[in-house]
């Protein structure tokens, strides 16, 4: 499953670490990113893709 220490593992096509790979409900690829992504990156492309936000923590 994962490549050996200084390979890339091929099934997703990694070329760079670290890669953020989004999928959709079907399990299809639906957006990459090579490079670093601070968490408000990812949460505004998640918003931008209208994934819903889970709820953690305590409820009010």
């Amino acid at each position: 499953m994962y490549g050996k220490i200084g390979t890339r593992p091929p099934r997703f096509g990694i070329r760079a670490i670290p890669t953020q790979i989004f999928f959709n409900e079907n399990g299809e690829e639906v957006w990459r990113h090579e490079g670093f992504l601070d968490e408000k990156a990812i949460v505004d492309r998640l918003t931008e893709m209208e994934v819903e936000q889970p709820e953690f923590g305590n409820k009010e």
